[in-house]
């Protein structure tokens, strides 16, 4: 994000993907790099109120584990996007990685009012295991997905991504509130001289 006063206690969630809300974990605020994953902490917090993934309580693998295995999946998807919107090389086997430890599988369930329907169920043993889910997003979108809705903000000082949902496809910035109405002072400015 482009210059702002204060830095956010917590990262940005404005992309309109999981996995882009993920890579935006790492913003730039005032200038500064900023890394919203500095502890274990972060992550179960970011998992739990952003992803909806739960990090069991009584886990068999370290906090320093989880906080690794979170960084290195966050930085394996960002290369990932990166060189599919340069047409460069892929490098899949990290994110393979990945989907090699998930371990998933569906439930049937019957809801309150007596409908069928399915849950997608993930071990959780291991801190890649529970990032499962949003390896298996990160596929989604670099694969299903219109990936010339995925962009980054065009704000020269913001590093953020976002997949473009409006109507005509032609949004820029990462929020309009924040780098768009900079730019737009920026370019009143600039006539004003």
């Amino acid at each position: 994000m482009a210059n702002i006063n204060t830095v956010p206690q917590q990262p940005y969630v404005l992309a309109d993907h999981i996995v882009l809300d993920m890579i935006n974990t790492v913003a730039k605020v005032n200038g500064d790099i900023i890394d919203y994953w500095q502890s274990a902490k972060d992550v179960i917090n970011w998992l739990d109120k952003v992803a909806n993934i739960n990090v069991p309580v009584d886990r068999k693998f370290t906090d320093e584990d989880l906080l690794h295995s979170a960084k290195e999946l966050r930085e394996s998807v960002h290369l990932l996007i990166q060189a599919k919107k340069a047409g460069e090389l892929l490098r899949i086997d990290l994110l393979n990685n990945f989907l090699l430890e998930s371990l998933s599988w569906l439930s049937l369930e019957v809801n309150k009012s007596g409908e069928l329907g399915f849950k997608k169920n993930y071990k959780k043993d291991t801190p890649k295991q529970i990032l499962g889910p949003l390896a298996e997003a990160a596929v989604e979108l670099l694969v299903t997905m219109d990936f010339g809705l995925v962009k980054r903000c065009e704000h020269e000082d913001c590093i953020l991504w976002f997949y473009d949902k409006t109507k005509a496809h032609k949004r820029r910035w990462c929020s309009m509130a924040v780098c768009g109405n900079r730019h737009k002072v920026a370019n009143f400015r600039k006539k004003q001289q």
